[in-house]
């Protein structure tokens, strides 16, 4: 304690005798009487519900920042970087030599030729990889016969024999900690697996084939989790370049990964997402560039299954990203576009994620409020706006019966004059491109159920019709408008029937009976243009039908009359019968008509041979 240098007094009363001010003082610490136990209490245990609120905030703090970490595919922008380094480092030597020129003696000749040195840690720029054909079937054979029924141990062999010769390769060319927004998913699926020759990419592909799928999705869990950036359930992943084993998980998805008829490791593209890191129930923020990357190469094959990906995983992302206008959103909708681009001849039996709910969540993304529309995310909502009818042909393809009858129940209350015009005009598009489609009347069946608790946007929906009446199915349409123009009629006798037994001298029931007059006014005016409709339906079919008749009346008469004036019997007969009138005799009409007769089965005879 300070006190004790001093003979008498305390260090306060030292001070303040020689003028010092006491605010200048050290404080003395009170004398403990007894020992105090300073030690810290237990660690208090979190409740289930505490862990929650934390692991929450840490996961929307991980979302927010995602905007700051940026990805490429491809590498190229890296590549830039290195570029830019050294021409600056060059112009920065070639200075420092005209400066010490000046300012020293002149140097020999050989001095001055000497060149630069480069360091000898400069990255390699490598195009391709020695690995030939034979090479490899060798190390392959190899491989099983030394770990015969053990494929978990000849497939880490394969990965170990690649990762061995992509290590030439100085730069990873599939990661870089920059984002190729302006390069097109296209160029995703060339490198690294491009660096390989078509036949060892062929013969290795073949001969991951022949493994069960079991022995394949372990094999593909642990490339992910080894070589892709936020793979594996902890999000560890590519801590280190592994261009090999991403060359490796290239081939796999490209040529392994089944058309979609038969079993596969990512299940039609459903699981893929799952061999990421995951965060509030969906891709974490780190994770999403891995995915895209693969999602891309699965499509090489199997664009359904890349697609159904798309939807179920990267989906969610979008809508996240919505109010953050991040990048991330605008490289996912990218890669929807680049994907349904792809989608042309799909398989009859394929099977698709993208059902009623989900075409909702995507219109409603794609039109915003006014005021929770982000500026910097127009250009995702642009995509999905513009991609609206390649994702409706998507989700009709293979068995689609479940979204034709989801479609009505769905979109015909948005289908109304009190949404916004322009959701109004999407969901009165998307439902009729359904109706175009609607061949076995699973749509037009849905409307007559319900168009009765949605009669503003029934009606809208039935102007649209008569406008495009002949791109329909003229056998549902018909059928159809007549059982929605049959309950209109038994609705609209109810309501006379009720408005007649009403009393009209109170106010209340006044209002009442004006309501029921409103609804018997919709209802009349959807059974005029049902009538309207099948009218027109009516028209046009008897127009038809008198068209083609006129043409083969036409047609027959061109045709009698070319055979009669080829008939030599009939031109003599005719040319008889002339003398014989223009001398004044009586016709003979038993010959004429026994003659006009044969000539008209000969007629006949002709047309029909």
């Amino acid at each position: 304690v300070m006190a004790t240098f001093y003979a008498q007094g305390s260090s306060d009363d030292f001070l303040r005798d020689r003028g010092f001010d006491k605010k200048w003082t050290t404080m003395e610490e009170t004398k403990k009487e007894v020992w105090q136990d300073v030690t810290k209490g237990p660690k208090r245990k979190l409740s289930q519900a505490e862990k929650l609120e934390k692991a929450k905030k840490a996961s929307e703090k991980v979302l927010k920042q995602a905007d700051a970490i940026r990805y490429d595919v491809n590498g190229g922008e890296l590549l830039k970087m290195l570029e830019k380094r050294d021409k600056k480092s060059e112009r920065s030597q070639a200075s420092s030599q005209d400066t010490s020129t000046k300012s020293s003696k002149p140097r020999t000749a050989q001095s001055n030729t000497q060149k630069p040195s480069i360091p000898c840690n400069e990255p390699k720029l490598v195009k391709s990889v020695s690995m030939k054909v034979e090479k490899v079937k060798g190390e392959l054979d190899s491989i099983v016969a030394c770990h015969h029924d053990k494929p978990d141990i000849q497939l880490l062999k394969l990965a170990e024999m690649f990762e061995e010769n992509f290590s030439q390769c100085k730069l990873d060319f599939s990661w870089s900690q920059q984002v190729a927004i302006g390069q097109s998913p296209a160029a995703w699926e060339k490198e690294p697996a491009s660096f390989l020759s078509g036949a060892v990419t062929e013969l290795v592909s073949r001969w991951i084939g022949d493994f069960d799928s079991s022995s394949l999705q372990q094999f593909f869990t642990f490339l992910v989790e080894t070589a892709m950036p936020g793979g594996g359930l902890n999000g560890k992943g590519g801590e280190k370049p592994y261009v090999g084993l991403k060359a490796l998980l290239q081939i796999m998805l490209q040529h392994c990964s089944g058309d979609g008829s038969t079993p596969s490791f990512h299940e039609n593209g459903l699981r893929l997402g799952r061999f990421v890191l995951q965060a509030e129930g969906r891709v974490a923020a780190q994770a999403v560039p891995s995915l895209l990357w693969m999602c891309c190469q699965l499509s090489s094959k199997n664009v359904v299954a890349a697609l159904n990906c798309w939807f179920l995983h990267l989906l969610p992302v979008v809508e996240l990203e919505r109010s953050h206008g991040g990048k991330l959103s605008k490289q996912s909708a990218e890669l929807l576009k680049y994907l349904l681009a792809k989608l042309k001849n799909a398989p009859a039996a394929a099977s698709t994620v993208v059902d009623g709910e989900t075409l909702l969540r995507i219109v409603k993304l794609s039109h915003p409020g006014s005021l929770q529309e982000n500026n910097k995310n127009n250009e995702t909502l642009a995509v999905l706006r513009s991609e609206l009818s390649g994702i409706l042909r998507f989700a009709m393809v293979g068995k689609s019966q479940s979204v034709r009858g989801s479609i009505v129940p769905l979109f015909l209350p948005i289908v109304s004059t009190e949404m916004p015009e322009d959701l109004q005009a999407t969901s009165k598009e998307l439902m009729m491109t359904f109706l175009r489609q609607d061949t076995e009347g699973v749509t037009m069946r849905e409307l007559v159920k319900h168009h009765q608790g949605h009669l503003n946007a029934t009606l809208l929906l039935l102007h649209e019709i008569l406008r495009e009446t002949s791109k329909l199915p003229e056998r549902v349409l018909v059928q159809g408008m007549m059982e929605i123009e049959a309950a209109c009629k038994t609705e609209a006798a109810l309501i006379e029937a009720q408005v007649s037994k009403e009393d009209g001298a109170e106010f209340a029931k006044k209002a009442k009976v004006q309501k029921k007059m409103n609804k018997l006014s919709q209802v009349t005016e959807i059974r005029s243009t049902a009538r309207a409709i099948r009218k027109k339906i009516f028209n046009r079919k008897l127009t038809s039908s008198c068209f083609y008749l006129l043409f083969s009346l036409l047609l027959f008469s061109f045709a009698l009359l070319g055979v009669i004036l080829s008939d030599q019997r009939c031109m003599k007969l005719f040319v008889e019968q002339s003398e014989l009138w223009s001398t004044g005799k009586q016709l003979d009409y038993r010959v004429i008509a026994a003659s006009f007769e044969g000539c008209i089965k000969r007629t006949l005879g002709f047309i029909i041979n």
